[in-house]
């Protein structure tokens, strides 16, 4: 499903859809950041998908794929991960990896493919 705009995210959460996969050019955090609570999210742009996790996330993944924090995170901990820099990670090896911090939530980006 192609969505361009924060209204057609309002209509699916108050049309109770519990999940929407949203294809598009580009993210902004603004249009997405009010409906973590409300619906699972999942944006594709190009190669990478990206989604809201909550601290303590822990997800399998191959080895070598780059996982980027999309915003500024603070004390950020991980496990399963090289850092890259600037909030750029790589998976160690195939295996679980692991994200803690002190936001409620933030958005990460996965490398596709």
């Amino acid at each position: 499903m192609i969505l361009d705009s924060f209204l057609r995210t309002d209509y699916l959460v108050a049309e109770q859809y519990p999940a929407v996969n949203i294809i598009t050019n580009s993210f902004h955090l603004k249009d997405y950041a009010l409906f973590v609570d409300l619906i699972d999210l999942v944006i594709f742009v190009g190669n990478r998908k990206i989604f809201p996790v909550r601290s303590g996330f822990s997800k399998w993944q191959v080895a070598k794929k780059e996982i980027s924090l999309m915003y500024n995170t603070f004390n950020v901990q991980t496990f399963g991960l090289w850092e890259m820099g600037n909030q750029v990670f790589k998976t160690e090896k195939d295996g679980f990896y692991g994200f803690s911090f002190e936001q409620p939530f933030v958005f990460i980006s996965e490398e596709i493919g």
